[in-house]
């Protein structure tokens, strides 16, 4: 019924026809031959009065031109006039003219003009930053060429007060990535997580995307869920001619490629980014849990054909680290269906990329005041050997029905899976215990999003757009496999394999979870103009719209152990004498009538009732807002209203049945003031309220064993959506069409903000709860700035800098918690944050270079308590990039660059002592190095 009502709706949105709206015209007038600008030449749209004399630069502008296909008159006294045809205007875009005209008697052999709408430039970007009623930062496909950057997890770091973590998941402001939204074009991107609302910036190559922004103030037409930013993604769609493009890049890794490397049997499709069916359990394999098979004759045997039917594949290979490879095609088509113009621009993509760490994991019972230390429990030495495989498929359709109608089909796949062999050697001191551990992991996950959506233009005054999408994530896990063996420490005994007196989730043990969620989304947006005619800066308008999504979730894991088949057949000496890799083989799988003899094992089921979960949301919102410009200020003003509805269905381990059906209305308005204080100066004030929501994974009793972290997670059924008020106040300066300078103060005030913490046990366990309230407040500044007004020296003009800051202070109350810190920053909230670039482009030799730095303030990972686990920190860590790249001609682009030069250590630190402040009586959780990494590249474009 829901799945109805949204096609009816698109279908009734479609129906909006169109007359005209106005664009603009932008472009430049130069010399042919001498490739000066020609300042005074006239520029006039044929057959109407408009037109405008180009400045000192050549530079000339026409607003308000409507909607259609012109052609296009230059003329200069003692030139050449020229007539340029075929000129089509857009409604609200900005079109590009760029034309060269001849001296009275010279013959010009070719004129080459461009007409396109232009969007993905800085000072594109910039324009409507500046015009933007929000508080918003960006970043254009021009500047992310300039550097390496493979995807839009390393493009969106160089915006201002934005850092990546785990090299995908964005934080805003040092506020973890729970608090900002992605959009994909409009539309909620689908979190590619399992466990977080996370969307991974890496599923896009940045040579699909034409410009992403920033919003950190809040708006009625946006979502109303973030604290941090809302993103949105422009994917690329309108081209203007054929092209056909391959990059090809090789990647060296310093303590990776050519090394040694470790992998195991997996399935024939692993370089294609998923699993064939290998690692999945049988079809044969019994539905119903094992457990529930009792030991008569058929039962037993239906064990151990169950049993003996998983592939025994306990060891790993050693392989040495081939170098990475990124490929990407990138190619756009325009035709044509009958007068209607049809584009296309597609981008194919594979990644096989290879990772060593070598990583150190300690946990501590209480901390002993006396002794200035913890107890330790255990200290491991992880060597992680990963290998991660992306298939990407970007593919987007324009029909231009005319310049005031068009209808984009855009879609987006991506799948990707990742191999990892984990062993782990070290200590566990509560026992006196070596470990000698090895787990195998293949994690597989797949996104599908396609969008149909439509910009039309009624008239002057009123225009609309509307969306119809549709989402799919999928995540497996299949077969991950963990096995323990130890000995007495100071002993040269062969290690002894663990084995669980029940099922177990450590030893022995094979974890199977699939994940499917699906997102239907139907949104329409108007908007209204009250003086069409007056210049865009004096425009009143009216907007609304509303946002409806429907989401449904299931998840289901399955786990089993290898135990022993007979009581009175253990022998102790089997778990001494057999490798990994041939203890499970299929002829010690079974039940023995013979003590001492082989078989010996049998699988054992642990899966319980609270390792599934359902999950249905219901999202629809709808907004009224306004823009009125009353002398130099423009005051925009409006409110957004959601009504949420999650349910979760699932139970707890004893089979008692946990449901969760929590609708929640929320009235977000919001209020933007903008003074100009000049032509190039304004001042912005917002106020937003904002929410959060818990995801279903936090509110999931689903616990989960994590054998890189040593640690369990589960979620809590009654965390509650937190409230939040966003207050904005910024100074904003434009020296130049390209340039910007801003310094702004926030302040946000949460109540029932959503924190990781830890709770004690013989692992660690993160699990997720609602604090009373906090509040942030920061200060940050940014200034992009070109060198060339600055110097004189032809070389030093080609420079450009970057640079953004951000310091933040942050408190919470925890209400009624006690046997914790009563005050303290938020957990995920980073105390500051420092992004910088440095850019050389000098165009006419074709060379480019980058070198960027970035560093965040440490951060609470996970809130302990004041007795046995004490809050962790994750560290501050200096990045610094190198890119390089030069065209040796139109078609041949060379790119070099180094990434993470300094490579220093990602470190976890637990505050020991309670001080609120790192010092050296503090004890290590968690560190390694991530390794430098060397890219080389080559971009041919063939036509």
């Amino acid at each position: 019924m829901f799945r109805r009502l949204l096609l009816s709706l698109s279908l009734l949105t479609l129906a909006v026809c169109a007359l005209a709206q106005s664009g603009t015209i932008k472009g430049n007038v130069k010399d042919a031959v001498s490739g000066e600008a020609i300042i005074g030449a006239n520029v006039l749209v044929m057959g109407t009065a408009q037109g405008a004399q180009a400045d000192i630069e050549g530079n000339f502008e026409i607003p308000k031109v409507k909607a259609g296909t012109y052609s296009i008159v230059v003329s200069f006294i003692s030139y050449k006039t020229d007539t340029l045809k075929d000129i089509t205007v857009y409604p609200d875009q900005t079109t590009m003219v760029n034309a060269t005209i001849m001296e009275e008697g010279h013959e010009l052999t070719e004129v080459v003009i461009t007409g396109a709408k232009v969007t993905n430039t800085d000072v594109s970007v910039i324009t409507e930053i500046r015009k933007s009623d929000l508080v918003a930062v960006g970043i254009s496909a021009q500047q992310i060429s300039l550097s390496q950057d493979r995807d839009a997890a390393q493009i969106v770091k160089r915006i201002p007060g934005v850092t990546i973590i785990n090299n995908r998941f964005i934080n805003v402001r040092g506020l973890s990535e729970r608090y900002s939204t992605v959009m994909l074009n409009g539309v909620i991107a689908p979190s590619s997580e399992v466990d977080s609302k996370a969307f991974a910036f890496d599923l896009i190559p940045s040579s699909m995307i034409d410009r992403m922004l920033v919003y950190k103030s809040g708006s009625a037409e946006l979502s109303g869920e973030f604290a941090g930013a809302v993103v949105n993604i422009e994917t690329k769609s309108v081209v203007d001619e054929n092209s056909l493009s391959v990059n090809i890049t090789g990647g060296y890794r310093l303590g990776t490629t050519f090394d040694d490397f470790y992998t195991y049997q997996g399935s024939n499709t692993d370089w294609l980014g998923f699993d064939n069916g290998t690692r999945q359990l049988p079809s044969s394999f019994p539905d119903d849990n094992l457990s529930n098979y009792l030991y008569d004759d058929a039962s037993r045997q239906k064990l151990t054909d169950a049993s003996r039917s998983l592939p025994n594949i306990w060891g790993k290979k050693k392989t040495s680290a081939m170098p990475d490879l990124r490929t990407t095609i990138n190619f756009s088509q325009v035709g044509s269906i009958g007068s209607k113009r049809l584009s296309n621009i597609t981008s194919l993509s594979y990644t096989n990329t290879r990772q060593h760490i070598e990583q150190e994991n300690y946990y501590y019972d209480r901390y002993v005041a006396s002794e200035q230390k913890s107890d330790r429990r255990y200290f491991f030495n992880d060597v992680r050997d990963m290998t991660n495989v992306r298939l990407g498929v970007i593919s987007n359709f324009t029909l231009e029905l005319n310049p005031a109608n068009k209808i984009e089909f855009r879609n987006l796949f991506n799948q990707q899976g990742m191999s990892q062999v984990t062993s782990r050697t070290g200590i566990e001191d509560f026992n006196q215990y070596e470990n000698n551990n090895l787990a195998l992991n293949y994690m597989q996950r797949g996104i599908y999003t396609g969008q149909l959506s439509g910009k039309h233009s009624v008239n002057d005054r009123l225009s609309a757009n509307w969306i119809l999408a549709y989402s799919n994530t999928s995540a497996s896990q299949p077969d991950y496999r963990r096995i323990r063996s130890q000995r007495q420490v100071g002993s040269t005994d062969p290690f002894a394999i663990v084995l669980p007196p029940n099922s177990g989730t450590q030893d022995a043990g094979r974890f199977y979870s699939d994940l499917n969620e699906n997102v239907y989304t139907h949104a329409l947006n108007l908007e209204y103009k009250l003086n069409p005619d007056a210049e865009e800066s004096k425009q009143s308008k009216i907007q609304g719209g509303y946002y409806i999504a429907s989401t449904d979730r299931d998840f289901k894991a399955r786990w089993f152990a290898y135990g022993w088949s007979n009581l009175n057949n253990q022998p102790s000496e089997i778990l001494d004498d057999y490798t990994f890799e041939t203890i499970f083989s299929p002829q010690n799988i079974g039940f023995s009538t013979t003590s001492g003899t082989a078989p010996y094992f049998i699988l054992k089921e642990g899966t319980n009732f609270s390792d599934a979960y359902t999950g249905n949301n219901l999202l629809t919102a709808g907004y009224l807002s306004t823009a009125i410009p009353v002398g130099d200020f423009r005051v925009a003003a409006g409110v957004r209203v959601e009504y949420n509805k999650q349910e979760l269905s699932s139970f707890d381990t004893n089979g008692r049945k946990i449901t969760v059906d929590n609708p929640v209305t929320s009235i977000l308005p919001f209020l933007n003031v903008a003074y100009n204080l000049s032509e190039k100066n304004l001042i912005r004030l917002a106020y937003s309220k904002t929410i959060n929501r818990p995801v279903f994974r936090e509110l999931a009793p689903f616990n989960f064993y994590d054998f890189d972290r040593n640690a369990n997670i589960y979620g809590n059924k009654d965390l509650k959506t937190a409230d939040i008020h966003n207050v904005d106040l910024r100074w904003e300066n434009y020296p130049s069409k390209s340039e910007s300078i801003s310094f702004g103060v926030f302040y946000k005030y949460f109540q029932n903000p959503i924190e990781t913490e830890l709770v004690g046990g013989s692992n660690l366990i993160y699990t997720y709860r609602n604090a009373s309230s906090a509040r942030n407040f920061g200060a940050e500044v940014e200034i992009r700035k070109s060198f060339e007004t600055l110097f004189a020296s032809s070389f030093l003009k080609n420079f450009s800098v970057m640079l953004n800051a951000a310091v933040i202070d942050s408190e919470i109350d925890l209400g009624n918690v006690t046997n914790q810190e009563q005050k303290r920053a938020m957990q995920g909230q980073s105390p500051y944050i420092i992004n910088a670039g440095l850019n050389y482009n000098d165009f006419e030799s074709g060379w480019q270079a980058n070198v960027s730095y970035n560093v965040f303030g440490k951060r609470i990972f996970a809130v302990g308590d004041l007795d046995q686990n004490a809050t962790q920190y994750e560290m501050p860590r200096n990045q610094i990039d190198l890119t390089v790249s030069k065209s040796f001609s139109e078609k041949v682009e060379l790119k070099f660059g180094i990434q993470d030069i300094l490579n220093q250590k990602y470190r976890l630190i637990q505050d020991s002592d309670r001080s609120k402040s790192i010092n050296d009586i503090d004890e290590p959780i968690q560190n390694y190095k991530p390794g430098q990494y060397i890219t080389l590249g080559v971009t041919y474009k063939i036509y």
